[in-house]
């Protein structure tokens, strides 16, 4: 069973090690705190963003228009 998708939002992707370093320890404890939980980050910076934190998703916020960023929104439990 797979647990619930989660949705990140910040000020992330922007490679400011000081809000990245808040992201991996909002990951860490969500990863800790609830199994099989999927995260979802949206980010300024998505390929950095999966590479540097190991989510299952990193969403290009730059890149999509509203309507898609409100369905990526939709599709998450949290």
């Amino acid at each position: 069973m797979t647990g619930p998708k989660v949705g990140i939002t910040g000020s992330y992707g922007g490679l400011n090690l000081g809000d990245e370093a808040i992201l991996q320890s909002i990951i860490e404890q969500l990863r800790r705190d609830v199994p099989g939980v999927e995260i979802s980050v949206f980010s300024r910076n998505a390929d950095d963003t999966k590479r540097r934190h190991k989510v299952e998703r990193a969403v290009p916020v730059r890149k999509l228009s509203r309507a898609e960023i409100v369905a990526e929104i939709e599709n998450l439990d949290l």
